[in-house]
């Protein structure tokens, strides 16, 4: 039979502690008390230590980001965010949770150009919306088509011959009005017209080239992207076969 019980730190991390009475009050405890005073008392009269011993005990829970301190109130600002600030401490738990509140002010202010909305685009840019991000900016020159509407989740039958860029930022500003919205109806068919565009938008953070063509894309982000300080990723699928790089630069 096991002897340890195992408590999960991270996704991707435990931690084995021994079983038996000493584990099982001080789960008991946590499941019981929110209150650090309250859970320290209890601590002392279940394991009657002194309360220098027993705070110690805490401290290097603590330590070891088997417990963690989190605030009762999110601020009104990122109430609707409290589900992705629940994951980014999964991801990298902080002793204060409020310390997540930092991740999202990031995504608050990073502008990501999206080029091409097609099927990876609405995905794309529905997803970075719902999330928080501060300005994002759509590039497309193409019109909603029927056989669009079976992936290209931001249309309706009602966008059909619509351009997309104006039928996405119309569906996205109802996800999610504190977005910032930037529209270019175009197609970049030149490195020189993808450095317009770069211009057109002021600084730019991310960019996510989901367009079909041109293929040379790539190679314009690439020799653009340490001049204009952006990271971008190219992702697209062939047949049942997704196919996604990234690209990042040291500044």
């Amino acid at each position: 039979m096991e002897q340890f019980v195992n408590v999960i730190k991270t996704l991707e991390e435990g931690v084995q502690l021994p079983k038996g009475d000493f584990i099982n009050t001080i789960l008991h405890c946590l499941s019981k008390f929110n209150w650090e005073e309250d859970v320290l008392k209890e601590l002392k009269v279940k394991l009657g230590g002194d309360d220098a011993t027993i705070k110690q005990l805490i401290e290097k829970l603590l330590d070891v980001a088997l417990l963690e301190f989190y605030e009762d109130e999110v601020p009104p600002s990122l109430t609707r965010y409290h589900r992705q600030l629940l994951l980014f401490d999964s991801i990298n738990p902080s002793v204060q949770f409020e310390n997540n509140y930092l991740a999202q002010k990031r995504l608050q202010e990073t502008h990501v150009l999206i080029l091409g909305i097609g099927g990876i685009g609405n995905f794309v840019a529905t997803s970075l919306v719902a999330a928080g991000i501060g300005k994002i900016t759509l590039v497309d020159s193409d019109d909603v088509e029927v056989t669009n509407l079976n992936r290209q989740i931001l249309f309706s039958e009602n966008n059909i011959g619509e351009s997309k860029v104006h039928a996405a930022a119309n569906r996205l500003k109802e996800l999610n009005l504190q977005c910032k919205i930037n529209l270019l109806q175009k197609e970049i068919h030149s490195q020189n017209e993808f450095e317009v565009m770069l211009n057109e938008c002021n600084k730019v953070d991310y960019i996510v080239l989901s367009a079909d063509k041109p293929i040379d894309l790539v190679l314009w982000a690439s020799a653009l992207c340490k001049q204009y300080q952006f990271k971008y990723l190219k992702c697209g699928y062939m047949a049942y076969q997704g196919l996604i790089g990234f690209a990042g630069i040291q500044y």
